[in-house]
């Protein structure tokens, strides 16, 4: 690609034609975005500097899983020029409605038209992406909860859910994200003992599963649980005490005196 060119979008003295293959260009400290382009082919690079080490980026122009859009001139020199508004328009006429969609979130965006933009967004698809730009104008945090979870940013819309106080909507959300101790913070919090055993459950550490089944009245799930722990358990003569105390209270004596017997052989 010996015409191609290479530019900081809106940065003319950040233009450079390509020569044999290759270009240079002296970008400093931050994020920055390239575009490559011959002018019908454009493909677009994001680039973080943190150094003045020199850093090599390879385009094909020829690779079509390399390109955002394509077979439309007008649109590639204004796309080069930073003129986001202009460039979708030409893909717009040129019949390329999901390029002209991509592409002009980024002036709305720029002009503080966040809605538009995520419109614009949701009719090229990326619905997770006009999620999280809505979140970042949202008035509240569960407002921006909401949003960040519509995205799948689970993590984050927990800690969002926490910060407003809806504890509930946290804790699933902390559930999703597979941070089980959130989750299980917040449902104890909220009563809700079952989901803090089920989670117990659900991670394997059926002592503490079965010492709150047995706390919360559960006999049956907190034998279950006990019986779940064997030998190599490194709190297994705990286990035996608390089983035996159960079997107790179910009236299943000659099983609790066994577990005390094997308590005494343990040394316990």
């Amino acid at each position: 690609a010996t015409q191609a060119m290479v530019a900081v979008p809106g940065r003319r003295d950040l233009t450079r034609y390509v020569k044999d293959g290759s270009v240079f260009l002296y970008l400093g400290e931050g994020e920055h975005t390239i575009v490559v382009s011959d002018r019908n082919r454009v493909a677009e690079r994001k680039l973080t500097i943190v150094s003045f080490d020199p850093q090599s980026v390879e385009v094909d122009l020829s690779r079509e899983s390399d390109l955002y859009f394509q077979g439309c001139p007008p649109a590639a020199l204004h796309y080069l020029e930073g003129d986001y508004a202009a460039a979708a328009d030409c893909l717009e006429r040129d019949g390329q409605e999901a390029g002209a969609h991509e592409t002009r979130p980024r002036w709305l965006t720029r002009a503080g038209r966040v809605d538009e933009a995520s419109r614009e967004l949701e009719a090229a698809g990326h619905h997770d992406e006009a999620a999280r730009l809505r979140a970042t104008t949202a008035t509240d945090d569960g407002s921006q909860a909401h949003l960040y979870e519509q995205a799948g940013d689970f993590a984050t819309a927990a800690q969002q859910y926490e910060r407003a106080g809806d504890l509930a909507a946290a804790a699933r959300a902390y559930e999703a994200s597979y941070d089980y101790d959130n989750a299980m913070e917040c449902y104890r919090q909220l009563g809700e003992t079952e989901k803090v055993i089920e989670l117990l459950e659900k991670t394997s550490d059926y002592l503490e599963a079965g010492r709150v089944a047995y706390e919360s009245g559960q006999l049956d799930r907190a034998v279950y649980d006990f019986q779940q722990c064997d030998k190599r358990h490194l709190n297994y003569t705990e286990v035996c005490r608390l089983l035996a105390r159960v079997l107790i209270d179910k009236g299943e004596l000659d099983v609790a005196v066994a577990k005390i017997e094997e308590v005494i052989e343990l040394g316990g």
